[in-house]
């Protein structure tokens, strides 16, 4: 019989000591210098999710994620994250029921997120676009992700050197990437 904010409210009504944001920019900054590529912060509203903030590529083409505006979870690396990390049967169902896509192919992806430890869009959201995401654990919930996106010519032959370096880069700065090994 009571409501509370969740954590994508919270996200974007926090002080800016706390936020998510002001928590994940630093290690953002340093990912953004370090693989070159455009690095976003996405928080999860319900069955959906946005992104908060950005950092730009560095490279003169690159990926510009519209900020600030719900999108589907699917076929989104982040919400690929959210998906493989929800136990929720009516997340699955939602997905489902708004996008064109089969149960066989959404539990596929869901598994093989889980195996690999992050989400993997190529060129299914923007066709010459590849991206990844790591979940951010805060406490014992999944609270975001960190995503890496650019051009499929960049992206494609190095993504898996550029998780490592991503959860290497995370889990230094102190925060914790989500492990699904525990997870579901």
């Amino acid at each position: 019989g009571h409501f509370v904010f969740g954590l994508g409210a919270h996200t974007l009504l926090a002080s800016q000591a706390t936020s998510l944001v002001e928590l994940a920019s630093p290690v953002m900054n340093k990912l953004g210098q370090e693989l070159g590529e455009t690095i976003t912060l996405a928080v999860f509203l319900d069955h959906e999710l946005t992104y908060v903030h950005s950092v730009p590529s560095n490279q003169r083409i690159g990926y510009n994620p519209e900020m600030h505006t719900r999108r589907p979870l699917w076929p989104t690396s982040a919400g690929k994250i959210l998906l493989a990390a929800s136990e929720t049967p009516e997340l699955k169902a939602h997905v489902l029921a708004s996008e064109d896509l089969d149960e066989e192919t959404l539990e596929v992806e869901i598994e093989s997120v889980r195996k690999r430890g992050y989400g993997l869009n190529i060129g299914e959201t923007v066709a010459d676009v590849s991206a990844f995401a790591l979940g951010l654990k805060i406490g014992s919930s999944l609270a975001a992700a960190i995503t890496v996106g650019g051009p499929n010519v960049r992206m494609r032959p190095h993504i898996e050197e550029m998780v490592d370096t991503a959860r290497s880069a995370i889990s230094n700065s102190g925060l914790d990437v989500w492990d699904f090994t525990y997870a579901v």
